[in-house]
């Protein structure tokens, strides 16, 4: 009688461990298809935008905006390093996915065009 008690722990205690990490692998899986989500759209936010100075926002597949500034001395329209910034939020998750990168701008508003 007490070794059928003992295997029956055994099994449950199995069992429980085996559900807990199916459920971890659930979570898993759904967090790094967002991941891999949010990187697509930064990427292409990011190449969309490239050469130009603006901040830029949206919603799909969930909130994200770009931010390109021209970083160092002003040269008055003739271009230079500017920093692009591209973050994107997913609404039922409190942590950003950030893509930072130097570019070449031309500032068009300060060249007249």
């Amino acid at each position: 009688m007490a070794d059928a008690l003992v295997a029956v722990t055994v099994l449950s205690s199995a069992l429980v461990l085996v559900l807990a990490a199916v459920q971890m692998a659930g979570r898993v899986s759904r967090a790094a298809v967002e991941t891999r989500q949010a990187d697509l759209l930064l990427r292409e936010r990011i190449e969309a935008t490239r050469g130009q100075l603006g901040v830029w926002a949206g919603e799909a597949p969930f909130p994200w905006r770009v931010e390109a500034r021209m970083v160092g001395e002003d040269r008055s329209g003739l271009g230079g390093p500017c920093m692009r910034r591209a973050e994107a939020r997913p609404r039922d998750e409190a942590r950003p996915y950030v893509l930072e990168t130097l570019d070449t701008c031309i500032d068009e508003a300060a060249r007249g065009g």
